[in-house]
């Protein structure tokens, strides 16, 4: 009890520290579903966060020279709690409306902003008023509170950065994480006041206000219809719903807010038209022994590469641990002999892998402002060819517009692309003269084997890829920017194509 007297508002400063850091992570997995996981969404972040301290120090400093009592300095704590509380509730109801209203660019700063300034400006006046507060009750110089509180605030904050991605996150959703740093927080605060100057009744009145105001909250959720099954995934929100898809009965499993895959209840036909450009390989490589499925979403495409054939054995890696359970659980994947599942990074299992196949299929972009750039760039696209086979191919799926503009992501997909496999095929899955966004299907061929479609078939999927190949010489791909490790604008190409894409006329 000696010790915490003496070090009080060192030990809070700790705790407050932790807090700090809490949200500033938690920040990015609330925008992420809005915004995508851009360089402007961390950037807009660690703005708003480090500028909301930077006025909380100086105020925090002004006021403590003016009152420096621990009545306000609790109180402080107290009004944190409650901001801390309406992030969840502002996300709840408005975020929503506020990605709509801006762009992937500017937004994440203006939702920043609206839901993280304030209990940062807070907490961040909390340091040097700690330091004034300490150093009425202690003989040590000015000099060494200082460091000593800044020393603790910081560990404080190394403690929440790690508690935050190893624990709090693969353990609890957003909403548990953010209601139990308003209640950390206010514990801490009240504890503080209940034994200042404070009446009693208004502190109860505080009290029943918070609890009130917390319970409200956490009853809170806007939940899709027919959703079966919600939980926190290491990297992003998963969700399982129940929906009806081209009159058929059929599973959606979503990512944040985007769809990633998708099953009919009732057969094992593929959903989403461009998942069936998978068959492409056909074309070139009819018998094949192992492919790899990067990007696995509910699984529906290796159970279709294991079905259609059947002695080739399908690996599978997605950086996210907890889809192959969910795809046991809820979109009828069985364990196989023939399906081997891993966990990690595309790239980096690519590069730690000696294992060469026929067919590599790429799917790791959730939407057009969730790509990441690691896997759109030259170095990748190489990598991908070293582990093919003679003849062997890589379909990835791309997205973008067809619109011949510079500063093009789709184009600078495309131009990358080609610059690592000369011998590349294009699929507009949409329309091929369409300049709307779409999906777009690229078969790169590790050899001079060329694509060519029968003259004569009664393939219905063979009859439309044809239609829908793209003409690459009339949109100058010579011009675009070759993405590569060291320059590879893909956020800002992004926010060009969705901001074109809504200024386009309605008829595209």
């Amino acid at each position: 009890m000696k010790f915490f007297k003496e070090k009080e508002f060192v030990i809070v400063v700790f705790a407050t520290g932790a807090a700090i850091l809490v949200i500033e992570i938690m920040a990015s997995r609330i925008l992420s579903p809005f915004f995508g996981n851009t360089i402007y969404t961390y950037s807009s972040i660690i703005t708003v966060v480090l500028a909301a301290l930077s006025f909380g120090y100086y105020a925090g400093g002004v006021l403590a020279d003016k009152k420096p009592n621990q009545e306000i300095f609790y109180q402080i704590i107290l009004v944190a709690s409650f901001f801390t509380l309406l992030i969840d509730v502002l996300t709840t109801f408005f975020l929503g409306k506020i990605s709509l209203s801006f762009s992937t660019i500017s937004g994440p700063l203006v939702a920043s902003l609206i839901l993280f300034f304030v209990p940062s400006f807070l907490l961040g006046t909390l340091s040097p008023f700690s330091i004034k507060l300490q150093s009425l009750k202690s003989k040590a110089g000015i000099g060494r509170i200082s460091g000593e509180v800044f020393f603790w605030s910081t560990l404080g904050s190394i403690l929440g950065s790690l508690l935050s991605g190893f624990y709090l996150i693969p353990t609890f959703g957003i909403k548990k994480i953010i209601l139990g740093v308003s209640l950390w927080l206010f514990v801490i605060g009240f504890l503080g006041t209940i034994t200042s100057k404070t009446k009693k009744r208004i502190l109860i009145i505080i009290s029943l206000l918070f609890a009130l105001f917390f319970l409200l909250s956490s009853q809170i959720t806007l939940s899709r219809t027919g959703s079966i099954f919600q939980t926190e995934g290491l990297y992003e929100r998963l969700e399982v719903i129940d929906f009806t898809y081209g009159g058929k009965p059929a599973r959606l499993l979503r990512s944040e807010t985007n769809s990633s895959s998708a099953i009919y209840q009732n057969s094992d036909e593929l959903v989403w038209e461009y998942s069936e450009y998978f068959r492409l390989f056909k074309l070139i490589k009819p018998e094949i022994g192992r492919v790899l499925v990067m990007g696995a979403g509910a699984y529906s495409l290796p159970k279709a590469f294991l079905s259609e054939n059947p002695t080739a054995v399908v690996d599978v890696v997605d950086i996210e641990p907890k889809l192959w359970e969910i795809a046991k659980t809820y979109f009828r994947v069985e364990d196989n002999p023939r399906l081997v599942n891993f966990v990690g990074d595309a790239r980096i299992f690519l590069m730690k892998r000696d294992q060469t196949y026929d067919v590599i299929f790429s799917d790791l972009y959730l939407s057009i402002n969730t790509i990441p750039t690691h896997v759109l760039t030259q170095e990748f696209f190489t990598l991908n060819k070293s582990h093919l086979n003679e003849d062997g191919v890589l379909i990835a799926n791309l997205i973008g517009s067809l619109s011949p503009v510079k500063k093009s992501l789709l184009l600078s997909s495309m131009a990358t692309f080609s610059s690592v496999f000369p011998n590349a095929y294009f699929f507009a899955v949409l329309d091929s003269q369409s300049h709307q966004l779409q999906n777009i299907i690229a078969l790169g061929v590790n050899g001079q084997k060329k694509l060519s479609f029968p003259e004569k078939t009664e393939d219905p999927f063979l009859k439309k890829a044809f239609s829908h190949l793209i003409d690459t010489q009339s949109l100058n791909l010579g011009k675009q920017l070759v993405l590569n490790d060291d320059y590879a604008p893909v956020e800002f190409y992004s926010a060009l194509a969705i901001k074109r894409s809504k200024e386009a006329p309605q008829t595209e």
